[in-house]
């Protein structure tokens, strides 16, 4: 199990894309260059792909695949992720950043219309992994154009 905070706090905001048959990607997502692992954890309304990275994520080929579908990579956490890693396991769930169509103020949109990040990438505090949350079909395109790059 990881600590990268509670992952149903999330499950509260409605999402209107989801993957339909996660379970038929993993086999394909296991076989890319850079994938260490791949879960699938569900949720009561839809199912999301762990992908757990072999390297750290590089921020400008992540943004370049990105772009090409409409959006943008936003760094997030900052301040918490300098903490001490006891105190930032008990305040930081270990993202660094998301990919969304709108980045300025997303969290704000989270909270307001339920509009999450296609892509959230996050550090598992316990063992250092970088591991991307995929839950629509944009994020998986962009982490397959992310990975082949």
């Amino acid at each position: 199990m990881t600590t990268l905070g509670n992952p149903f706090v999330w499950d509260r905001f409605p999402h209107t894309f989801m993957i339909i048959d996660p379970e038929s990607l993993v086999l394909e997502l296991r076989g890319l260059r850079g994938v260490k692992d791949v879960d699938i954890v569900g949720f009561p309304s839809r199912k999301e792909l762990w992908v757990v990275l072999r390297d750290p994520i590089d921020t400008d080929e992540l943004q370049t695949a990105s772009a090409s579908l409409g959006y943008a990579v936003v760094k997030s956490g900052s301040l918490p992720s300098k903490l001490p890693r006891s105190l930032a396991e008990m305040i930081w769930d270990g993202t660094t950043h998301v990919v969304t169509k709108h980045p300025h103020g997303w969290k704000k949109l989270i909270s307001t219309l339920g509009i999450r990040p296609v892509v959230q990438i996050r550090r598992d505090l316990a063992t250092g992994d970088t591991i991307c949350h995929i839950g629509d079909s944009d994020g998986l395109a962009i982490l397959r154009k992310y990975l082949k790059s």
